[in-house]
């Protein structure tokens, strides 16, 4: 998911707008950044005392191409979730940009009877703009469905994102995306953004 507040007052939309919170979601975005950015971002729930959930990214340009590095942390003493994430995505021409990532998943328990979860899995994207107004991105997470540990039931889902944004003028942005998780149905999400 998208670290941008864009994304969030969106309802979700990660894939489709492209800001420096790509290094989570829109890595095919990376391709073209003008600038480094670092981004921290903190959020407590208030209906689970005790849930955190934090991320701090880095992405810059380079010669050719964008790169990432992120972290991403979910939950508390008795359970917790971390996500590392390397991404670099290159640009093919003006018009189209491919980026791939390595996730490395960790989580734990307080619990005895559940062993740590490690698990080592991708992503791929792709971005094309066919007109100056348009863009359409496609992320592949986890593309492969790698099940990780059925014993314990921990399964990392493989989820699919195709997003298309699109300005109907110099200040309005209209994104949507679908998203595909194999193990719930498809989420459609719409947006405006000024």
């Amino acid at each position: 998911s998208s670290m941008s507040g864009s994304s969030a007052a969106m309802g979700g939309i990660s894939v489709a707008i492209n800001d420096p919170p790509s290094a989570f979601s829109s890595i095919a975005g990376l391709a073209n950044l003008p600038s480094s950015n670092i981004l921290l971002s903190v959020k407590q729930n208030l209906m689970s005392k005790g849930l955190t959930w934090a991320a701090l990214a880095t992405s810059s340009p380079l010669a050719f191409g964008g790169y990432s590095v992120s972290l991403l942390y979910f939950g508390d003493a008795d359970y917790n979730e971390e996500m590392v994430t390397a991404a670099y995505a290159l640009p093919l021409g003006e018009t189209l940009s491919l980026g791939a990532a390595i996730h490395y998943l960790h989580s734990s328990t307080s619990d005895p009877y559940y062993d740590p979860f490690h698990q080592l899995t991708f992503s791929l994207a792709m971005r094309y703009a066919p007109a100056e107004k348009l863009t359409m991105t496609f992320r592949a997470y986890n593309p492969l469905a790698v099940v990780t540990d059925d014993l314990q039931g921990v399964h990392t889902p493989a989820i699919f994102t195709l997003g298309a944004s699109y300005w109907l003028n110099k200040e309005l942005l209209m994104p949507a995306e679908v998203e595909k998780n194999l193990f719930y149905d498809a989420t459609v999400r719409l947006g405006l953004q000024y």
